[in-house]
């Protein structure tokens, strides 16, 4: 039987989160990942410069007293 060799690699990956959409994923690429691959964002670590108004039934309930 002959002899197996295993070589040990290590494997370095970004833990992403896109600021704007949500989305979070794995990259294995040597590079920092430049865009979201959901929203294709290219500023998805920066904070979102708007925001989406509150619709919660708290906030309907608030607006219509």
């Amino acid at each position: 039987m002959p002899a197996v060799t295993i070589k040990r690699v290590r494997v370095t990956a970004w833990a992403c989160e896109c600021a704007r959409c949500g989305h979070a994923w794995k990259s294995l690429e040597a590079e920092a990942p430049t865009r979201c691959p959901r929203c294709k964002t290219r500023g998805f670590s920066a904070a979102p410069r708007w925001r989406r108004p509150d619709r919660t039934s708290r906030a309907l309930a608030k607006k219509n007293k």
